[in-house]
C-alpha cells in the first residue's frame, strides 16, 4: 500500500487548475539516480525557454481518457498540463537501466500507466497517454498500432527518456528495426497536446503543411521526487 504525503491529497475535489499552489521561489527535491526501490513522484514539464512558474502533468486524465467497451474505446482531450502542484499527477517506478514502466498512483481517471500511442510512422511523434489496467498495451512493431508502456527510464538529472523503434523494409522485404532513444518532447501552448520526437524533429509549425492553433515549443519532462 502506498501512503501518499498529506500536502498532496486534495482537500477540495472541485479545486481548479488554474489556482496556484507553489511559486517559482519554492525549491524542489532533485531525483537521486542511485536511489534503490520505489520511487514516488511528480512529472515536470521544463519548456526550452523556461517558464516562470513550474508546470505538472494534471492528475485527472493524466493524458487521455480512455473508457468503453471491448467493441470501442471512447477518448477526450482535456488541458493534461496544471499549475497547481497540488493536482499534480503521483507517478511511480522501479529504477532500472531497462527499459521500464511508469505507474499513476492517484489519477482521477483511474488511470495505471503511463504510455505513449504507438505506430510505425515517418511522422516521428509518439503522443503521451495515460490507460487503465483494462487497456491492451502492445510491443513496438512494423504492423501494430496501439500504446506502449515499457519504454521508460530516467536519465542521472531526472530527465524522462523514452527507448523507441523505427522500422524499414530491406531488399529482401524483410522488416529491420532501428531503435534509439529520445527526451525530446514537443508541447503545445495550450497544454493539450505531448508527443515525444525523434531527436532533432522539427516542430509542427516548421513545416509547410503545419498550421496549429496553437504553437509548438520544445520541452521536457522531469521526474520530481516527493
Amino acid at each position: 500500500m502506498v501512503t501518499l504525503p498529506a500536502n498532496l491529497e486534495p482537500t477540495n475535489s472541485n479545486s481548479t487548475r488554474e489556482s496556484l499552489s507553489i511559486g517559482p521561489s519554492i525549491s524542489t527535491r532533485q531525483y537521486d539516480a542511485s536511489s534503490e526501490g520505489q520511487q514516488i513522484g511528480l512529472l515536470r514539464v521544463v519548456t526550452e525557454e523556461g517558464t516562470r512558474i513550474p508546470q505538472y502533468i494534471w492528475w485527472d486524465y493524466a493524458v487521455e481518457k480512455i473508457t468503453g467497451s471491448k467493441a470501442s474505446n471512447i477518448y477526450s482531450f482535456p488541458k493534461i498540463l496544471t499549475m497547481n502542484r497540488h493536482e499534480a499527477l503521483v507517478v511511480s517506478f522501479l529504477p532500472s537501466s531497462s527499459p521500464h514502466q511508469i505507474g499513476c498512483l492517484n489519477s482521477r481517471g483511474n488511470l495505471k500507466k503511463l504510455v505513449i500511442s504507438w505506430r510505425d510512422s515517418p511522422a516521428w511523434y509518439y503522443a503521451l497517454h495515460g490507460c487503465t489496467n483494462n487497456t491492451p498495451v502492445i510491443k513496438q512493431d512494423p504492423v501494430s498500432a496501439g500504446f506502449v508502456s515499457k519504454l521508460w527510464s530516467f536519465l542521472a538529472d531526472g530527465t524522462l527518456q523514452a527507448s523507441l523503434s523505427s522500422f524499414s523494409l530491406n531488399n529482401q522485404r524483410q522488416y529491420e528495426e532501428t531503435k534509439f532513444t529520445t527526451t525530446e518532447v514537443h508541447m503545445d501552448t495550450s497544454g493539450e497536446n505531448i508527443r515525444f520526437v525523434k531527436p532533432g524533429a522539427s516542430l509542427e509549425q516548421d513545416q509547410p503543411q503545419g498550421s496549429p492553433v496553437h504553437p509548438f515549443v520544445r520541452a521536457r519532462i522531469v521526474f520530481e521526487p516527493l
